[in-house]
Parts: structure tokens; sequence; C-alpha cells
């Protein structure tokens, strides 16, 4: 399922390398808009705004990262609402509080 981020917020995620390639892929990557950031030393960061809607489930998306090194990595995060219930997305995990 990956980290959440409520939408209208940004969320900054560090880098191993600063000339890393990143990708949005998912579901909920049409929320999603990658700044890159300027950071000292060799690593560097990209921050991750989640537009700003209301969400009828939770929608996950992948950030993929691929370094000049050759080492890749792929972060899954997904976006809620604060109107969004957290069980209603199947397969989230959530669904188990239910009766």
């Amino acid at each position: 399922m990956g980290e959440g981020i409520m939408t209208g917020t940004t969320r900054r995620v560090a880098l191993l390398e600063a000339d890393a390639a990143v990708e949005i892929s998912g579901e909920g990557a049409r929320l999603v808009k990658i700044e890159v950031l300027e950071t000292p030393g060799d690593s560097g960061a990209v921050a991750l705004h989640v537009a700003d809607e209301k969400l009828a489930q939770e929608v996950s998306f992948e950030m993929h990262i691929a370094y000049r090194s050759g080492l890749r990595e792929t972060l899954p995060f997904f976006a809620v609402s604060s109107s969004t219930p957290s069980d209603r997305k199947p397969d989230s995990g959530m669904n188990f509080f239910e009766e």
C-alpha cells in the first residue's frame, strides 16, 4: 500500500543520487506532479505535489527511480483526502475493521 499523502499537500522524497530519473505510475498518477529540488552534495530530492481533490477511495501510485549508477527502486504511495473513508478500497487491508 505504501505511504499515504493527503490531497492538496506536498511530500519531499530524498534520492540517493542527484541526477536520478523519476517517473510516477499507477491509478493515482494523474494527481501527482514531480518537482526536482536543488540539494547540496551528491544526493537529490523531489517534491511530490498531490492535487487538491476529494476522493471516494484511496488511489495508489508508485514512484520509479532510476539512478545513473544502475540502481533502481520503486516506492509505493497512496493519495487520500480528508473525506475519504479508510476502508472503501478493495484489498486495502483496512476492510477487516468492517462489521
